[in-house]
């Protein structure tokens, strides 16, 4: 398995950065709804599929075919959606560019509370003076995520149909795992059943979701967390019971190298431009202005227009707005206050801003809540109905 992640331990849409322009692949993330079930194709090495395990000697990533990778992903709801592979550090740097970005905004947060601009606070999600409400948090560090390929069987708790509305998987399909996902899964592919036996397809906890004959669908469901007295949703990955064929020509259909799918090597400049349009390049240019290598970002003339724009904004005077003239009748002059006239009404003040360091679920992104939860066996054989729905049904030549 390759890692692009920063630590080991496109887009057919706005803001989507993650899959390369022109790519087929569509780009899916399990949530809250419901669980997702995806029949993962093997990496097809000159027209040889890999198997799941390609060296038993070695358990963890570097034993794993590349069917998977793991990425740093970025996803934020700024001004204008973001979301896209958080590239790892340059020669010189010892964090990538995001990483930087978001670690200069929270630092200054903490150590300059009274100098920090409000937009920052709010982008953190906590309170500035005069706000009644705690704001969405939408700017976080960059998350590492397993992705798969694959034909999508059913996501959001529902099979998957085609324009008409008849059941029809969809590929293909790149599929997010999210982190306590990714998690999840590593954790049952490296742990073995027999401790006595070589690790294998066969001898993990989570099975085999590769192979073309034997190869069963991943099942991604989410389940409830209290961390810190909040109650956060995490995902959990199992493999159906029952094998899922394909045959070869079905995962060539949908097996591209990793190289083709993703964006996997943003330039520094494309970075700093996204997240311009994301938060401000007001902000671009502070957290990379004192930096040797990314202040070298601060020379493209995009930002510079950028820079020039929102500061022709800020010079902005407001309108003049006259206001309605006021008339206020008179006291007569025989007529001086008594004791019993009311005192005048107290002034209210806004409440104390909220300086809870809350980072949230794993989650921000999510705002659906889920189903009621069911007793297991309802679940798993739900689960194993809209499996057995969708099989016989992948596209044939």
């Amino acid at each position: 398995m390759k890692s692009f992640a920063s630590t080991s331990t496109g887009g057919a849409f706005e803001g989507e950065f993650i899959i390369q322009q022109g790519c087929r692949h569509m780009r899916y993330s399990p949530n809250q709804k419901g669980e997702s079930v995806l029949r993962v194709v093997p990496c097809i090495n000159n027209g040889i599929p890999e198997p799941m395990i390609t060296n038993p000697d070695i358990i963890g990533g570097e034993g794993l075919s590349n069917c998977f990778i793991e990425v740093d992903i970025a996803a934020y709801l700024g001004t204008k959606k973001y979301n896209m592979i958080a590239p790892p550090p340059v020669p010189g740097e010892t964090k990538g560019m995001i990483h930087h970005f978001y670690d200069f905004i929270k630092k200054y947060e903490e150590t300059k509370p009274v100098t920090c601009p409000p937009e920052w606070r709010r982008w953190l999600g906590k309170k500035h003076e005069g706000d009644q409400n705690t704001p969405p948090r939408i700017l976080t560090r960059p998350a590492t995520f397993v992705l798969v390929q694959g034909y999508l069987l059913v996501h959001g708790g529902e099979v998957c149909t085609d324009k008409e509305g008849k059941e029809q998987s969809k590929y293909p399909v790149v599929l997010c795992l999210r982190p306590s996902a990714q998690k999840d899964m590593l954790t049952k592919l490296f742990t073995l059943v027999d401790s006595n036996a070589p690790w294998g397809p066969r001898n993990n906890l989570l099975g085999d979701c590769v192979d073309l004959k034997t190869g069963r669908a991943l099942i991604v469901s989410t389940h409830k967390v209290k961390t810190n007295g909040q109650e956060q949703t995490h995902y959990k990955v199992d493999c159906d019971t029952d094998p899922y064929p394909i045959t070869l020509d079905d995962a060539i259909k949908v097996w591209k190298p990793w190289e083709e799918v993703l964006n996997l090597h943003p330039s520094m400049e494309e970075t700093a431009i996204q997240l311009a349009q994301t938060f401000s390049a007001t902000t671009v240019q502070m957290a990379f202005e004192s930096c040797p290598v990314y202040s070298q970002v601060l020379q493209s003339d995009a930002l510079a227009r950028m820079l020039e724009v929102e500061a022709r904004g800020a010079a902005k005077p407001a309108p003049y707005v006259p206001t309605a003239p006021t008339w206020t009748k008179p006291m007569p002059a025989f007529a001086p206050p008594t004791e019993s006239s009311p005192m005048p009404a107290q002034p209210s003040f806004p409440p104390a801003p909220d300086t809870d360091d809350n980072d949230g679920g794993e989650d921000p992104d999510e705002q659906v809540e889920p189903p009621a939860p069911g007793p297991e066996s309802n679940m798993t054989s739900a689960i194993q109905a809209k499996i057995a729905a969708a099989k016989a049904r992948l596209p044939r030549p």
